[in-house]
C-alpha cells in the first residue's frame, strides 16, 4: 500500500470529525452522497485511511458535510 499523504490524512480525520459534528453515521453519509447505504464500507476505509480518493469524490463529500477546502497562498 502507498504511503499517506499529509492531506489525505487531513482530510480522512477531517471527514470523520465533521460527519460526527453532525450526528451522522457512515451508513447516514453514504447514502447522501451516493444515494444508498451499501457504500458505508467506502467511507469506513477513507475515515481509517484505508482508500486514497479522487478529487471527484472529495468533493462529493464536501458537499455532504456542507464544507469546502481554502487553499491558501
Amino acid at each position: 500500500m502507498a504511503k499517506r499523504t499529509t492531506i489525505m490524512l487531513q482530510f480522512s480525520k477531517f471527514m470523520f470529525r465533521k460527519r460526527m459534528a453532525m450526528g451522522l453515521t457512515q451508513r447516514g453519509i453514504s447514502k447522501i452522497i451516493f444515494g444508498t447505504e451499501a457504500r458505508c464500507d467506502y467511507i469506513s476505509r477513507i475515515e481509517t485511511g484505508k482508500k486514497d480518493i479522487s478529487l471527484k469524490s472529495m468533493d462529493a463529500i464536501l458537499e455532504a458535510l456542507n464544507s469546502n477546502i481554502e487553499f491558501i497562498e
